[in-house]
């Protein structure tokens, strides 16, 4: 069950060509940076539709960036490949190419380059549950952009820390911390972080059952969501909403919300949010106790994320081991702070099924 949504972060570059022109392009000049920057970009954009044509971009990437010399270029592509492996669930492969950027991002004192690395790093130790890791990597990152006033990447750092905030049922600190992103998003009229902020506020006081104020906040991210025209989203709002009003009783409400859903579901191919659906489908059925239904609904939730899980290659013990020998990676100063996880909760029994707003970068 997808919970809130980590960031991954990454540089964007200006530049951007067709893909069907993408290789006449690259071979007509003769900057191997730009060409670098180009394929970079190009990777980036498509790494959650092609993720096997992003990987081939960035090996090209890497066989011209090595031939540059420039620590931030093979850095840029590094961080891609780290991404795309972390994707894949290769979390030994995605750390070893992260902590590689971020050496090189180190040694040329690229503060923002840094910070986005170590962002990354905290999704990857957050995953395989090293708390203490991610915990560390996550405050690493926000003093990097507090040390560069990058507002956006320290509201994207307070919505992470909120994120393994709640995952701990550290539900009055999570609500802080998006309270404090959400205050600042305002000040910015940045719409789309205040969407996140609003419907992750709603998702928590949906699972502490205020669920008057979790509507108030669902209802303003969709409405925020509108105005940004990301209507593939407004899915997991209506999701949401669907939820609160089972728990509510109101079933009339909660079925014109899942075809809300479903229609725009149907309309993104948004495979996310439609596993999510059929759990909701089965809070729907069994609320009602038709028990035949729900179980049917319960099937397909678990079957589907079964074959997902069936398809994530996680080597643990090759991580374990790449992070006890890699001795190039080293962090800034551990917190001796609060220790925060992230969990991909799969338990069945909970009636409260949240789903937040789907934003990787």
């Amino acid at each position: 069950m997808r919970f809130l949504t980590l960031y991954l972060f990454t540089v964007f570059f200006s530049y951007a060509q067709r893909e069907d022109s993408l290789i006449t392009f690259i071979h007509s000049i003769s900057n191997d940076t730009q060409k670098v920057n180009i394929l970079y970009q190009e990777g980036f954009k498509i790494r959650n539709t092609e993720p096997n044509r992003a990987f081939l971009l960035a090996q090209e990437a890497e066989s011209i960036a090595v031939n540059t010399n420039s620590p931030k270029h093979l850095g840029l592509v590094y961080n891609l490949q780290g991404i795309l492996s972390y994707k894949k669930g290769q979390y030994a492969e995605a750390y070893k190419k992260q902590s590689e950027s971020f050496e090189l991002n180190k040694l040329i004192v690229n503060k923002l380059g840094m910070a986005h690395n170590q962002i990354n790093l905290g999704n990857i130790f957050s995953d395989i549950r090293k708390y203490e890791l991610a915990e560390s990597s996550y405050l690493n990152a926000l003093q990097y952009y507090n040390e560069i006033n990058h507002l956006k990447g320290k509201l994207n750092c307070l919505i992470n820390l909120g994120v393994v905030k709640y995952e701990q049922k550290q539900y009055l600190p999570a609500i802080k911390n998006y309270q404090q992103a959400l205050a600042a998003a305002d000040n910015q009229n940045d719409y789309e972080t205040k969407a996140i902020c609003c419907n992750n506020l709603g998702a928590i006081l949906m699972t502490i059952n205020e669920l008057d104020s979790a509507i108030g906040y669902i209802e303003e991210a969709i409405k925020l969501k509108l105005l940004t025209e990301n209507e593939m989203e407004l899915a997991d709002s209506y999701n949401n909403l669907a939820v609160i009003y089972i728990n509510k009783y109101e079933y009339k409400k909660a079925e014109n919300y899942i075809d809300t859903a479903e229609s725009i579901i149907n309309k993104y191919e948004y495979f996310d949010a439609n596993l999510e659906l059929y759990h909701t489908k089965y809070l729907l059925n069994q609320s009602q106790k038709q028990f035949e239904q729900a179980n049917i609904w319960l099937n397909k939730y678990i079957q589907t994320k079964d074959s997902i899980s069936s398809i994530i290659n996680v080597d643990l013990t090759e991580f374990e081991f790449n992070l006890n020998n890699n001795k190039q990676f080293s962090p800034i100063e551990k917190s001796n702070g609060l220790i925060w996880q992230i969990l991909f909760l799969t338990s069945l029994s909970i009636l409260l099924s949240v789903y937040l707003f789907y934003n990787k970068r």
